[in-house]
């Protein structure tokens, strides 16, 4: 018994080792950063670069993380099933909303008049708003379905830096900048700490032999 306990001991911190590499937090941030240029700038390039950041991690994972501590099992191990029922469940309808949000958009539905729904006019009064309330809820999600804790505080920091530039009145890319540049920050340092802590398998055979 104590033989299991320890194996799944030692799984949880490899697996929780596995997610401090901070590659979701440089992708996450970079793509927040770039959609907060886009914001700024209008310009669709940009928007481009901001996707090109998340498609980057399984390549960044495979090159970096994996061939210092290989794979790991999901994080579905270590939560328990309702949880992971009920975040799987909420994502699903959060990805739902915001594909019917996209699909009006895309439509013209989001252009005042006299057929436009209330909750699409709010949304386009107070942006930011909504901004927060996706990114709280998938940060929360990620961090439910994951189990990476940091996420929940990413949450925290996206409902108060948006929303309190709601409040302050604020251009849009202001907070979204500053929320981009923070995770991405974090993701640096996180970076620089896992590959100082987990050298690569070459760098630690030419340790061994001096």
């Amino acid at each position: 018994m104590s033989q299991e306990a320890d194996l799944k001991r030692l799984a949880r911190q490899t697996y929780v080792s596995y997610h401090q590499d901070g590659l979701i937090d440089l992708a996450v941030g970079w793509a927040t950063l770039f959609w907060g240029l886009n914001l700024a700038l209008d310009e669709s390039g940009l928007t481009f670069m901001s996707i090109l950041g998340v498609l980057s991690y399984v390549p960044l994972k495979n090159r970096i993380t994996v061939p210092r501590l290989g794979y790991a099992r999901s994080g579905a191990r270590y939560g328990g099933r309702a949880r992971m029922t009920a975040a799987l469940v909420a994502l699903a309808l959060l990805t739902a909303g915001t594909l019917v949000f996209l699909a009006l958009g895309m439509a013209g539905q989001l252009t005042p008049g006299p057929s436009t729904p209330a909750a699409l006019l709010w949304i386009g009064d107070h942006p930011l708003s909504f901004y927060a309330a996706v990114a709280a809820v998938g940060f929360g999600l990620g961090g439910l379905i994951t189990g990476i804790r940091r996420l929940f505080v990413y949450a925290l920091l996206s409902l108060c830096l948006l929303l309190g530039g709601q409040l302050l009145g604020a251009r849009q890319f202001v907070p979204v900048l500053l929320l981009g540049g923070i995770i991405l920050g974090a993701g640096i340092a996180l970076l620089v700490r896992f590959l100082r802590k987990y050298p690569a398998p070459a760098e630690e055979e030419d340790h061994d032999t001096r």
